[in-house]
């Protein structure tokens, strides 16, 4: 199976991009969960869904609550809510063969939360289940 790994080498702008979770037969590694530097892999196809300022806004929600440090998060109410409130925020255009792109927007998958750290977060899509990476603050 095609492994592709995101800006191995630091040196890309960062963009922020959703892994709809789909058999593809790819599968898409990035590095996350700040200086814990986890890297994951996911299969499915990419979205890009906003520049280098989404994923720098992003990454600062997780640092300024954490430091980097994603080890134990206790996402209580108020957390939750307010990473999906900014979740909310980001749009994901669902393209149609015959009508109208939808314009909708991403949904925090409060159900996987528990894969949730910096530069990797579950989400909903208009086309099914996905993962939101951006850039990860190591």
């Amino acid at each position: 199976m095609p492994h592709v790994f995101l800006n191995p080498d630091g040196t890309q702008r960062s963009l922020a991009l959703v892994v709809v979770q789909y058999s593809t037969g790819i599968t898409y590694g990035h590095q996350c969960n700040g200086v814990l530097t986890d890297c994951r892999s996911v299969e499915g196809f990419l979205i890009p869904v906003g520049g280098p300022e989404l994923s720098a806004t992003l990454s600062s929600w997780f640092v300024t609550r954490w430091r980097g440090n994603g080890q134990n998060i206790d996402w209580t109410i108020n957390l939750l809510e307010s990473l999906a409130k900014l979740v909310s925020t980001i749009p994901c255009w669902q393209t149609v063969d015959d009508g109208e792109d939808q314009h909708e927007f991403l949904q925090l998958d409060k159900d996987r939360i528990d894969e949730c750290v910096e530069a990797w977060v579950p989400v909903l899509t208009c086309y099914g289940p996905g993962v939101l990476l951006f850039e990860n603050s190591d």
